[in-house]
């Protein structure tokens, strides 16, 4: 809703960067960044050989598969999955997730 008596097709996108290199793009039809935004800010060094992230704890986010979701409008897009292999011991844990086991992304 574009807050004018008007309804138009709203797009958000965004795109992470890493050493002035795309990393991630992102494309998503909300009109706001409240569920989008903050995978897109946590500003974890991502490095590409490997397909695998770096938190800053030093745990690396290892790529687990990828699945394929549907929108409320019926546009499907293939995610990637990450997963640390153990959060445990990790004194960040409670700042970055809510689950028992380990942080996916």
């Amino acid at each position: 809703h574009m807050r004018n008596a008007q309804l138009n097709p709203e797009y958000n996108a965004q795109i992470a960067v890493n050493s002035e290199y795309i990393v991630g793009v992102g494309i998503f039809s909300d009109r706001n960044d409240l569920g989008t935004l903050k995978p897109m800010l946590e500003n974890m060094k991502y490095d590409n050989l490997n397909d695998q992230y770096t938190c800053h704890n030093d745990k690396v986010l290892k790529n687990i598969g990828t699945t394929t979701k549907t929108s409320k409008t019926d546009y499907e897009s293939i995610v990637t999955n990450y997963e640390y292999e153990d959060c445990s011991d990790c004194i960040h844990k409670t700042k970055c997730t809510k689950a028992k086991g380990n942080r996916r992304m």
